[in-house]
C-alpha cells in the first residue's frame, strides 16, 4: 500500500501568492495560539467587562477602522502609526503573514460595530498588499458591566496587546503616556501618583519598560495635570515645538545673530553643531540655547534647574578638555559661539515667554536649596517636639 503524502497546514501565509485567509489557516490560528499561553487575551487576567468570544475570518471592510468612542479617537497608538511600520512589512513582504501570533483584536459596540482594540499597523499592510480580509479575536461586554467600564478596559488593553510580540512592533512610552492622559480625561483614574502609576504598570505588563521609565511616565502625567494656577510646565518633545516657541517669541535668526538649540542630554553634540553653524555663517553670533526636552521626574522645579546645570558643567568640561589636548590650554576670547540660556519650561521659576539667563536659574537653585534645608531643619524640631510629648 502507498503512503499518501498529508499536507500539512501552513503555519505562515505567502502574502504574495494569495489575498484571502482560508479556513484552513483559521484553523492553523487556532492551533498555534493556544489560550492558556495567553491569559490577558484569554483568560484570568483579561479584563473583568471584556468577554471574549472567538477568533473568526471577517471582511476587510465589515471593521470600522475609524470609529470613535466618546470624544476620543479609538487608536492604541501615539499619533496613530508604528515606528516600525517599514521593518515590519519588509518582514511580512517577503516571510509572509506569521500565524503564531495572537491575531488582530476587535471589539462590539453598543450600536454592533466592530472596533480595532489593536492591529493597525497590520491592517495597513495587509491593505497594502490587497488582503481581502482578516483572522480576527472578538471581544463584547460581559454581562452586568457599564459600557464606561467596558471602554476604560479597552484603552488599557489596546496597549497591554501591543506589549512585546512581534509583528506587532513595541509599545512606546508615548503610547503609555497618551492613554494615562485619556484616562484622567474620562474619569477612570485621577490625577493621583498612585493611579497613574497603576495605569501604567497595567499596560506594561511584565516585560516592558524598567521601573525608571515607568516612573518617568507616571511623574510626567502627574505633573501635566498639576493644577494650572500652581504650575505650568513646558515639554520641548521635537524641534517643530521649539522652532515654534522661538518664532512665537520673536527669538528669529537674522544678519547678525542665529539661535542655536541644544539638548540639555547632548552637550557634546551641541558643541560641534554650534562650530559648524559658526564655520558655516561666519560674523554671525551663534547664540546656544538649551532645552531641557521632557521634565519627567516628581519635583519638576528641581528636574528643570539640574538639567541645565549638568548641561553647563559638561560644556565647559568639554571645552577645557579640547582646549587642553588640541591648543595648549588657550581660549579663544572672542569666539561668536556664546551659551545664552535656556528655553523656559516651569511657570515657577520664571517668565514662560523668554529664554532664562544662567545667572537666574543659579538664584532659583539657591532658594530651592535653601528651602528644602529649611523643611528638613523644621522636620527635625517636629521630631525633636514629639519626643519630648513622649517622655
Amino acid at each position: 500500500m502507498l503512503n499518501k503524502k498529508i499536507k500539512k497546514p501552513q503555519i505562515v501565509v505567502d502574502t504574495r501568492s494569495q489575498n484571502r485567509f482560508t479556513k484552513e489557516d483559521l484553523e492553523t490560528s487556532n492551533r498555534l495560539v493556544v489560550e492558556d499561553s495567553y491569559p490577558q487575551f484569554y483568560g484570568e487576567d483579561l479584563p473583568k467587562s471584556m468577554s471574549y468570544t472567538g477568533r473568526f475570518i471577517v471582511e476587510a471592510n465589515d471593521i470600522d477602522w475609524e470609529s470613535r468612542y466618546g470624544d476620543n479617537t479609538q487608536t492604541a497608538r501615539a499619533g496613530g502609526g508604528n515606528p516600525k511600520h517599514k521593518e515590519i512589512r519588509q518582514d511580512i513582504r517577503e516571510y509572509g503573514f506569521k500565524l503564531k501570533h495572537p491575531p488582530i483584536a476587535l471589539r462590539r459596540l453598543k450600536n454592533g460595530k466592530l472596533v480595532p482594540l489593536n492591529g493597525r499597523t497590520r491592517n495597513m499592510i495587509l491593505n497594502e498588499l490587497n488582503f481581502k480580509n482578516r483572522i480576527v479575536d472578538i471581544y463584547e461586554i460581559q454581562e452586568g458591566y457599564s459600557w464606561d467600564q467596558y471602554d476604560n478596559d479597552a484603552s488599557q488593553f489596546g496597549l497591554i496587546a501591543n506589549a512585546g510580540h512581534d509583528p506587532a512592533g513595541n509599545l512606546m512610552l508615548e503610547d503609555i503616556y497618551r492613554e494615562c492622559m485619556i484616562a484622567i480625561q474620562k474619569g477612570w483614574i485621577k490625577n493621583d501618583i498612585t493611579d497613574i502609576s497603576n495605569r501604567v504598570n497595567t499596560v506594561c505588563g511584565k516585560g516592558m519598560f524598567t521601573k525608571a521609565k515607568r516612573d518617568e511616565i507616571t511623574f510626567r502625567v502627574y505633573n501635566h495635570y498639576r493644577d494650572s494656577d500652581e504650575m505650568s510646565v513646558f515639554s520641548y518633545k521635537s524641534q517643530t515645538i521649539i522652532k515654534n516657541w522661538l518664532d512665537t517669541k520673536k527669538y528669529i535668526d537674522n544678519d547678525k545673530v542665529i539661535y542655536y538649540t541644544v539638548s540639555h542630554s547632548t552637550p557634546s553634540k551641541g558643541i560641534t553643531g554650534a562650530a559648524k553653524m559658526a564655520f558655516d555663517n561666519p560674523g554671525k553670533e551663534i547664540r546656544v540655547v538649551v532645552h531641557t526636552s521632557v521634565l519627567t521626574a516628581f519635583d519638576i522645579e528641581r528636574c528643570y534647574i539640574n538639567r541645565v546645570k549638568e548641561f553647563v558643567i559638561e560644556w565647559e568640561n568639554i571645552l577645557q578638555k579640547i582646549s587642553s589636548g588640541y591648543y595648549n590650554g588657550k581660549v579663544r576670547s572672542n569666539s561668536p559661539i556664546k551659551l545664552y540660556g535656556a528655553l523656559p519650561a516651569v511657570s515657577t521659576l520664571h517668565n514662560l515667554d523668554k529664554i532664562v539667563d544662567f545667572k537666574s536659574i543659579a538664584k532659583e537653585d539657591q532658594r530651592l536649596a535653601k528651602e528644602s534645608e529649611e523643611e528638613y531643619l523644621y522636620d527635625e524640631e517636629s521630631e525633636e517636639e514629639s519626643e519630648e510629648e513622649f517622655v
